[in-house]
């Protein structure tokens, strides 16, 4: 969305303030005063859109766009990504008086492989639904052996193939889910998503097996086979 079209999403307008705007409207912080807005994908915003979004986060007042009469708007603004705000500041891609502006709370939201124990629950809760039954004990077995990068979409999405296919061998519908899945690693990584740099290679692959360890600082060291001191070095 270009910064305009945003600015008038966020703002609202008067009438004639833009070719099509045949009446005055008002923008997501106006209808949201004395509420919450909640923004998906922050870390998506083009980086000229970001200082529209500060501006209002200063001091809650704004103005709509072919207007001259300043408002305000009390908002709980919450926002959420997937991305890794603080790279993309030391990339230049995300304002970084806007990052300090959003993080005043922060709640990180686990994988699903970091909480497996849910994989039950959710996987026979949705096949109960569906099928009106439950799953069995095997089948519970065969979803938890996958680490989901995808998370409980993936999750999901797999239940609907197995659905979709008749599928009760899923430890068979596993085994083809990850071979049909298995070139998004290597495609990233020819993509140049890995940095170049061997000790940034190292950083990423320590996090990403400390993430997969829930955090577990202890289990990510003897999974690694080095140190707690070494792995704790590199995170």
């Amino acid at each position: 969305m270009n910064p305009s079209l945003l600015e008038s999403r966020f703002f609202g307008h008067e009438k004639g303030a833009f070719t099509g705007a045949d009446r005055a409207a008002p923008g997501l912080f106006e209808l949201a005063n004395g509420g919450t807005l909640f923004l998906d994908e922050i870390g998506e915003m083009p980086l000229d859109a970001q200082g529209i979004l500060l501006r209002v986060l200063e001091g809650g007042r704004f103005m709509r766009m072919g207007g001259n009469e300043e408002r305000y708007a009390d908002v709980r603004l919450i926002t959420a990504t997937n991305r890794d705000l603080p790279a993309r500041v030391r990339e230049g891609k995300f304002r970084a008086d806007l990052y300090q502006r959003l993080n005043v709370v922060q709640l990180r939201i686990p994988a699903l492989r970091e909480h497996k124990e849910d994989i039950r629950d959710i996987a026979d809760g949705w096949w109960l639904g569906h099928h009106h039954r439950h799953l069995t004990d095997e089948q519970i077995a065969a979803l938890m052996d996958y680490d989901y990068p995808g998370n409980v979409r993936e999750l999901l999405n797999l239940l609907d193939r197995a659905t979709v296919l008749a599928e009760d061998d899923f430890a068979a519908l596993v085994a083809e889910h990850r071979e049909m899945n298995a070139g998004l690693a290597d495609g990233q990584a020819a993509a140049g998503a890995l940095p170049d740099e061997l000790d940034a290679v190292i950083r990423w692959h320590v996090r990403r097996v400390f993430d997969k360890c829930g955090q577990n600082l202890s289990r990510a060291a003897q999974a690694l086979k080095v140190a707690r001191n070494t792995a704790k070095k590199y995170l």
